[in-house]
């Protein structure tokens, strides 16, 4: 969300245009900043057609991942961020990945996805909204967080008379305490952004 929020920066920093290639589950987000110029891919797609075609800078007419795991020669750079040790801030740190100044301020989504009808009937057997917690304990390009974080966070949600839900793909990885009510990614962002 947030590679798609400095895309005027970044082009103004290349003088160029970005066009930018999402996996599916990422076009939620591109509507949301109304981006229309990407290219959607599943993951699969993702991994064969790009993964091995990748620039190791940023330049016209190259694909550049926009994503420091995918730069083995960034290892070290990515290391703190990667193994949770880092005392920096995300957004310099991205900016810093990025080469674009700290002082970019992060734009804002142009519209947030409301909750559909659906979504709400799915979440009121649970409890009321204003309850519910959203918990996201899997964790896809970076290592998760240890699972006693988890356990603790939904202890002390528990204690504020909230309801910890947990937002998984696999529901093994439900965290202890929580529950779990399967969500696709747009119910997930819809219910997160509320």
């Amino acid at each position: 969300m947030i590679t798609l929020s400095l895309k005027d920066e970044l082009e103004y920093k290349l003088n160029s245009k970005i066009i930018f290639i999402l996996k599916n589950t990422h076009e939620i987000i591109a509507k949301m900043y109304d981006i229309r110029d990407y290219i959607l891919l599943n993951t699969i797609e993702m991994k064969e057609k790009i993964e091995g075609m990748l620039s190791l800078d940023p330049k016209k007419g190259s694909i550049y991942a926009a994503h420091p795991c995918l730069h083995p020669e960034l290892a070290e750079f990515f290391e703190p961020i990667k193994s949770h040790t880092s005392t920096r801030k995300f957004l310099s740190w991205i900016c810093n990945f990025f080469g674009l100044e700290i002082s970019h301020k992060v734009k804002s989504p142009l519209f947030y996805p409301s909750i559909t009808d659906e979504l709400m009937d799915k979440l009121l057997c649970i409890g009321p909204l204003n309850k519910i917690v959203l918990i996201s304990p899997e964790a896809i390009s970076m290592p998760a967080l240890p699972e006693n974080f988890w356990i603790r966070l939904v202890k002390d949600i528990r204690c504020r008379d909230l309801i910890p839900v947990s937002n998984v793909i696999d529901v093994n990885n439900s965290i202890k305490g929580s529950l779990y009510v399967k969500l696709d990614i747009n119910e997930a962002l819809r219910l997160g952004l509320y």
